[in-house]
Formats: structure tokens, sequence, C-alpha cells
């Protein structure tokens, strides 16, 4: 909420550890990373890092490094599902995880 010059106020929906960092976006999260990375470049010349991006940048290079129902992939998707879940991302976790059993089931029919 906007109350004056140099000055906001934010509104936490769950506690908040003393010192917790607290960001804000400058482009739609709902936006596919590729939109958002193009976005952020063009409009503030930098690469966002935060953990959504970082989520879905490992889940694509796991996708063009690893062979399809490789052991190495799925371990890989796993784990990226894993951190999304913990930082929270829960549409990216559900996302990675939905993919992951997609392969598992592919690899159990070959």
């Amino acid at each position: 909420e906007w109350t004056g010059w140099g000055r906001v106020s934010l509104l936490a929906l769950r506690d908040l550890a003393p010192e917790s960092e607290l960001t804000i976006s400058y482009v739609d999260t709902s936006l596919p990373l590729a939109a958002r990375t193009a976005a952020l470049r063009a409009m503030h010349g930098f690469v966002c890092r935060c953990e959504k991006c970082e989520v879905q940048r490992g889940v694509a290079r796991v996708r063009k490094t690893h062979r399809a129902g490789s052991d190495e992939r799925l371990e890989a998707l796993r784990a990226f599902g894993l951190r999304a879940l913990e930082e929270g991302l829960y549409e990216d976790a559900v996302a990675i995880h939905r993919r992951l059993l997609r392969e598992a089931a592919l690899c159990s029919q070959s």
C-alpha cells in the first residue's frame, strides 16, 4: 500500500523471521522463464537469480543435457522438484513432479 513519498507498507501473509529478506518482482511471475528473462534484460539490464528462475533454468538445463528417462535425469528433476517445494514454489514443484511422473512411467513401459 502506497502511503506517501518514500514509504511503503507491506502485509505479510505468514510469519517472518527477523531479518527476513523481502523481495518484489519487476515482471509478471506467471510469464514463462524466457519472457521474464527477456523483459528483465531489456528493461533493467540484468538476469534474475531468484529461486523461481534458478529452478526453472535448472530444469531446462536437465532436459537439454540428460537423456530422457535416464536415472541421472530423473534424479536431477526430483532434486529440482524438492528445491521448488522447499522454497514455496508450489506451482513449479507440481509441474516438475508431473514431468517426473510422466518420464518415470515412460521408462517403466520400455
